[in-house]
């Protein structure tokens, strides 16, 4: 199947879950990604606010404030240009108001994750980033098809070309939402590091299963 295909499939498929399965599994996702090394080693947590049926986030963020991190959530500069840039949250709920095609985002005015970074580098740090991904489909060997804007592509580049941290990537999924390999793959797609469902931890191409 050809991407599109691909994002409505994976898009029907998660939306068939009942609310109270989708509940369960993110319930699950965020304790598996918050028991993972990187995400308790992580100086910053960086996450989207879920939307419609994706993987809840609630959780994730809310560990993130309670373990002391730096919390930054993305908001959409210029959806045509696929520029967005992450702000940091430190309360979730009333910092999070609804934004480019509804999605919660911060409002923009408190501090930027480069801004951040220039900060941590000036003390002498090297600041470790944890980025949690939004996604539609995956397969065994971390592929990831998104909605097709090139958003956290985009960032997640130029972000490394920058070179004021370390990062991890983790994407978190439904187990419906994973495809036989190989997907189709375009040059500038980055593969998260780590993909996670309520079933199993995908590292490289060995799966770990929860």
């Amino acid at each position: 199947m050809k991407k599109e295909e691909l994002r409505k499939e994976a898009a029907a498929r998660r939306d068939s879950l009942r609310a109270e399965e989708r509940e369960e599994k993110s319930a699950r996702i965020a304790e598996t990604v918050g028991a993972l090394p990187e995400f308790r080693r992580a100086d910053a947590v960086c996450c989207y606010a879920s939307f419609r049926t994706e993987v809840a986030t609630e959780r994730i963020m809310a560990s993130a404030l309670q373990e002391g991190k730096a919390l930054f959530c993305p908001r959409i500069l210029d959806a045509k240009a696929s520029r967005m840039e992450f702000f940091r949250v430190t309360q979730q709920e009333s910092e999070l108001t609804a934004g480019t095609m509804g999605i919660p985002e911060p409002e923009g005015h408190t501090q930027s994750l480069p801004d951040w970074c220039a900060e941590k580098n000036a003390q002498a740090v090297r600041p470790f980033l944890f980025f949690v991904l939004p996604g539609l489909a995956f397969d065994s060997a971390r592929r990831r098809i998104g909605y097709g804007k090139g958003f956290y592509d985009t960032y997640l580049q130029k972000l490394q070309q920058a070179d004021r941290a370390e990062i991890t990537t983790c994407a978190i999924a439904f187990p419906c939402q994973l495809f036989p390999a190989p997907l189709p793959e375009s040059p500038l797609d980055i593969r998260p590091d780590i993909l996670v469902t309520d079933a199993e931890i995908i590292r490289g191409e060995s799966p770990e299963k929860g």
